[in-house]
């Protein structure tokens, strides 16, 4: 190997390297130091910031408006907006119309908490483990009941009241003969699902939306 060629190598690795230790929260502008980069897609990429705002859907007016990190989930601060609009105005929202990033658990626990409703698409988290998502399955608040998509059906559950959830175990013998196992599970104990203490706002913003004014508010 020559020394131009040696060198290359050495440039390359060298460069690799420092493109694996680079922040994520890196400085996007000397000039905008708050300013972030950020991707609505894989293909739409920009650089700036995020506004949140509250409407009224009866005036068309901006209660409230409040910029935050182009990096920052859309949800994340959509409750101290909403605290923020009713400080400043004389407004008591009882429904409050939002895309499927603000839906979240915390959002929906929030809005009951502060007894408004929260309409919007309701987009459940993928499973980290891969394999089918809690979506997939049917679960029966009243009969404590978990029906996955092969259609087994368990009761069996435990507690984890760290994360205040109810763990449904299928069970073991069943899920290694299944044939949907591959797009399931790959545990030799079984499928174990967890749902939470909340979830029921889940199952409950999902029948609101197949109302007729649920279906209505989405055409807003």
């Amino acid at each position: 190997m020559s020394s131009a060629e040696a060198y290359s190598g050495f440039a390359q690795t060298d460069f690799t390297a420092q493109q694996e230790e680079k922040p994520k929260n890196s400085l996007a502008s000397v000039v905008d130091p708050d300013a972030r980069h950020s991707a609505k897609s894989d293909k739409k990429h920009y650089m700036g910031h995020k506004v949140q705002n509250v409407m009224s859907a009866e005036s068309q007016f901006i209660v409230n408006f409040e910029g935050i990190s182009a990096t920052e989930n859309d949800g994340e601060s959509f409750l101290d907006v909403v605290d923020e609009a009713k400080k400043q105005t004389d407004l008591s929202p009882q429904k409050i119309l939002v895309d499927g990033q603000y839906t979240t658990m915390a959002n929906l626990q929030g809005a009951k908490q502060r007894e408004f409703q929260l309409v919007g698409n309701i987009k459940e988290p993928a499973n980290p483990k891969g394999g089918y998502p809690l979506s997939a399955f049917h679960y029966d608040p009243e009969q404590k009941r978990l029906t996955c998509p092969a259609r087994v059906m368990t009761e069996d559950t435990y507690r984890n009241e760290t994360a205040e959830t109810t763990v449904y175990r299928f069970p073991a013998e069943v899920c290694a003969e299944c044939k949907r196992r591959k797009k399931c599970t790959s545990s030799e104990k079984g499928r174990t699902v967890s749902i939470s203490d909340s979830y029921h706002l889940v199952l409950e913003a999902k029948e609101y939306l197949r109302t007729d004014e649920g279906k209505a508010d989405m055409k807003v």
